[in-house]
């Protein structure tokens, strides 16, 4: 493994403060300052590394959405079918929200800021887009599989999957008090990709 020079270590450092700080203060609550104060280092020390706090944000984001894929992927096996694949990456991402909880957070602060301000919307337009294309990629192998059978394209029904995974990810991070993703959800997950994808298993 590569050795993280003192600047990425200090990058890192700030990046895992903003994320516990905005996870326990809220995102408008967190300051340059209550960073640095978190981080044991000074303003200016921050600003050397990011230019500003929209900035810092982003970067946040994408460390969250590393962190997400990455625990997606730990529960694939190489034996699943597309079915098996697509339902461990709608169940998946919702237990990594449950599981870390202001990395979850960030997510739907993502789509909320999106709103607001340029930035923000162009790093949820990047995450709709990889979100989309990795879906797409299993759908396209249950294709290649025949155990996938619907009218529409395969890119309109992974941009379907994909709005139903962030509706079910923002409900359960919401309201649930559990680090781990329910039985109940767990069946209306395969029973909502079933009907989409007319899964012939």
């Amino acid at each position: 493994m590569e050795k993280l020079t003192k600047g990425q270590r200090t990058q890192h450092l700030i990046i895992e403060n903003t994320l516990k700080l905005i996870g326990s203060d809220g995102f408008n609550n967190v300051s340059i300052q209550s960073i640095a104060n978190n981080c044991g280092i000074s303003q200016t020390a921050v600003l050397n590394h990011f230019k500003n706090k929209q900035t810092l944000f982003s970067e946040v984001r994408k460390f969250v959405r590393a962190d997400n894929y990455q625990y997606v992927d730990s529960q694939m096996k190489t034996k699943d079918n597309a079915f098996e694949r697509l339902c461990k990456h709608f169940d998946g991402t919702i237990e990594w929200g449950l599981k870390y909880k202001e990395s979850g957070q960030i997510v739907i602060l993502s789509y909320y800021h999106g709103c607001y301000d340029e930035m923000s919307k162009e790093v949820v337009k990047e995450i709709v887009e990889m979100a989309e294309e990795r879906i797409l990629s299993y759908v396209y192998s249950g294709l290649r599989e025949s155990i996938f059978s619907f009218s529409d394209t395969p890119e309109d029904v992974s941009s379907v999957i994909h709005s139903y995974i962030l509706g079910a990810y923002t409900k359960s991070i919401s309201s649930s008090k559990s680090t781990k993703i329910s039985k109940v959800d767990i069946r209306r997950n395969r029973i909502i990709l079933k009907n989409i994808l007319g899964y012939k298993g």
